[in-house]
């Protein structure tokens, strides 16, 4: 508790002077507000100079001490520290403290709507204005916000539409803010033809009551639009917001928002064009997150220069680089083995102020694997172990590639063992390195293992990256016996069958090519038959190239009869 003194003379007062109660009071509203002051500069911090569970346990050592001195507490120090719990994400915590409140006002209770809705708990969130009523307290606006954003965060999109008919039916009117909560939930999700299209529906509806909208709305649209990949309509937007009153004006946010959904479809160079846009401005002001989106989009294709560019410009502008964007070079660099240039980075980020965490030291193994280090990389991956790192998908799936880049296949299998005994499981990229490394490895039976390891997995996905792995991974393994390797690629065809798998048009159209090296026509013949009876899944993006091989080859029985 930082002002003891407070507590002190209040409970000295309290105790040896029980006839000044309104000196005890003004001593016990001073110690409130002390303490609400201390409470807040925790949850503010929590995350940043403090661990969430740090700002959690120092906040509850205030309440603590208040009750254990016996100090009456109010509605405002409750709403308080239920909202610094919810920041420090207690959330459960924060619902449990709302029961000690002897007579909780509107804040406290739109308090604890928040803390249902962060716990997941959207049923209990929704039965408050219920207990208000009980309690001869009218919902407010506050409230009903409070529950909108609660549906939007639990994805319950048909409850935001029942909330705001029950506040028509108590005369309340959506704002802004109301209308701007309803439309994240389509920027939130993250699946949906028709999202932007709800959106827009969302924003006629605010028009038609008189809303208009603001730069919060014109920046969810954009984000939608980015999140979808309408790159044009995102910046359609932007120019709307550019022409339009100060309180549609596009903020950093909303640019930041455009640099990601370029940096997320690997257009760059656009990305980067509005970086530069940002800088030149002499309105804007990049933070951060600017710079860390940047330096993403430059490192999902490996422009080293442009992102050491963007590093130099935070140094001069006195920007504190953080973790992410420390991440993000790391990733940049490890593409191409630069291991060196990772452990610089490394080195930047503890003088700095930042612990290498476990996404860092995954960097530092694909560097070494990249770069022909394979021991260093089991060696990072040992010292994360000892370090007290816990490694994920990613860390095990670069050790089970520092392995079968050795060749060792059998210790690829032992790290599948070590995942499933940790609770980590395989996934996509970790069957494809397996299967792709035994093929290289020219090990054929270790990749049909592999393969049917994969296919006994949980869910296991087959995409293009898995048929790509597979028969380019096959291409390697056979290339002077095309028709060893049309064999081999049939087996597995039929393992996925007998899985209950489809093969795709990749494996079926691999098939014929090595049929075509090997001259096999018999072969050829039952595969074409075989995709018609619908041994093959071939997508619509795959059909005019499926129907041409499928006519060269007619031509070639056909010359083969003459």
């Amino acid at each position: 508790l930082s002002a003891p003194p407070l507590l002190e003379r209040y409970l000295d007062l309290r105790e040896n002077h029980p006839g000044t109660p309104a000196m005890v009071e003004e001593v016990r509203a001073q110690l409130l507000e002390a303490c609400c002051a201390e409470i807040c500069s925790a949850a503010e911090r929590a995350g940043k100079e403090l661990t969430a569970k740090a700002a959690h346990a120092r906040v509850d050592a205030i309440y603590f001490k208040l009750r254990k001195n016996n100090v009456p507490l109010d509605n405002k120090f409750f709403n308080i520290f239920m909202s610094a719990l919810i920041k420090a994400g207690a959330y459960r915590r924060a619902s449990d403290v709302f029961a000690e409140i002897e007579a909780p006002n509107l804040q406290c209770y739109t308090t604890l709507v928040k803390a249902y809705s962060r716990s997941k708990r959207l049923s209990k969130a929704l039965a408050v204005p219920k207990f208000m009523r009980a309690k001869g307290i009218l919902p407010t606006l506050l409230t009903y916000n409070s529950l909108i954003s609660a549906c939007v965060v639990n994805n319950r999109k048909h409850l935001c539409t029942e909330i705001l008919k029950e506040m028509a039916r108590d005369g309340i009117k959506p704002t802004l803010e109301t209308w701007n909560t309803v439309l994240n939930y389509y920027a939130k999700q993250q699946r949906g033809p028709k999202r932007l299209d709800d959106a827009l529906e969302i924003v006629s509806q605010m028009k038609a009551l008189g809303a208009k909208p603001d730069r919060i709305t014109y920046t969810t649209l954009v984000k939608i639009c980015c999140a979808q990949g309408i790159m044009d309509q995102a910046e359609r937007y932007v120019a709307i917001m550019e022409n339009s009153p100060d309180t549609a004006k596009p903020d950093i946010v909303t640019y930041n928002t455009l640099i990601e959904g370029y940096g997320r479809m690997n257009r760059v160079v656009k990305a980067l064009e509005i970086f530069d846009k940002i800088e030149e401005s002499p309105t804007l002001e990049p933070d951060y997150l600017t710079y860390s989106l940047a330096i993403r989009a430059c490192s999902r294709r490996s422009r080293f220069e442009e992102a050491e560019r963007i590093l130099d410009l935070m140094r001069e502008r006195n920007v504190q680089p953080n973790a992410p964007v420390f991440v993000s070079l790391i990733k940049l660099y490890s593409r191409k083995g630069l291991y060196e240039k990772c452990l610089g980075v490394m080195k930047e980020m503890k003088e700095t102020g930042f612990q290498p965490d476990v996404r860092a030291m995954s960097g530092l193994m694909h560097a070494y694997i990249n770069g022909g280090k394979t021991d260093l990389a089991l060696t990072v991956f040992r010292d994360m172990k000892v370090g007290l790192f816990r490694p994920d998908v990613v860390s095990y799936t670069l050790l089970l590639r520092a392995f079968v880049a050795r060749g060792d296949i059998s210790k690829g299998f032992d790290v599948l063992k070590i995942m499933s005994k940790s609770g980590v499981t395989p996934n996509e990229v970790t069957f494809n390195e397996l299967i792709y490394g035994a093929l290289k490895s020219k090990q054929p039976l270790e990749a049909r293992r592999a393969i049917a390891v994969m296919l006994s997995s949980p869910a296991p996905k087959l995409s293009r990256r898995f048929f790509t792995a597979l028969t380019t991974g096959a291409a390697l393994a056979f290339p002077d016996a095309p028709r060893e390797r049309a064999a081999f690629l049939r087996q597995v065809a039929a393992t996925m069958k007998k899985a209950g798998f489809k093969a795709n048009a990749q494996l079926f159209l691999a098939v014929m090519e090595a049929c075509s090296e090997g001259e096999d026509l018999e072969m050829a013949k039952d595969e074409i038959e075989g995709r018609k009876r619908g041994r093959y899944v071939v997508a619509e993006s795959d059909e005019r190239l499926v129907a041409a091989v499928e006519v060269s080859w007619r031509a070639r029985f056909i010359r083969s009869r003459l």
